[in-house]
């Protein structure tokens, strides 16, 4: 299911593939419409995929250098996404953000994400 969700007043794109254990993936915008016309051959057997698209991430940004702000303003969008979407425990693909980030997601999400590098490409 593809579609656009506010989380503090910031517009995500979002699709949300599968069934089971919960996988969420960041990607930039750009990236959002290739995600869509493959997310579907990337699943595997008992696994859910969120696909996010970070409104900051544009093509051309290096989001290896996202500041803590913009880190802390994108964990509190996650930790209220999981909320919404009634979400106990995910695992959170966070490749390529920087180190800081995973703490500072780690910090917000009280113990629901469980983070990870990527293992599969986008």
């Amino acid at each position: 299911m593809e579609t656009m969700v506010y989380l503090h007043d910031r517009c995500y794109q979002i699709l949300d593939v599968g069934d089971g254990d919960c996988l969420i993936r960041l990607i930039d915008t750009q990236q959002f419409s290739q995600v869509m016309a493959c997310a579907n051959e990337q699943l595997q057997t008992g696994e859910r995929l969120i696909y996010i698209a970070v409104p900051f991430w544009q093509s051309g940004i290096d989001i290896t250098q996202i500041s803590i702000e913009d880190s802390i303003t994108l964990a509190k969008d996650l930790h209220l996404l999981i909320d919404i979407f009634w979400l106990d425990e995910v695992r959170i693909d966070i490749a390529p953000m920087p180190k800081t980030f995973a703490n500072i997601l780690q910090g917000q999400a009280e113990g629901r994400f469980v983070v990870e590098p990527r293992t599969t490409a986008a």
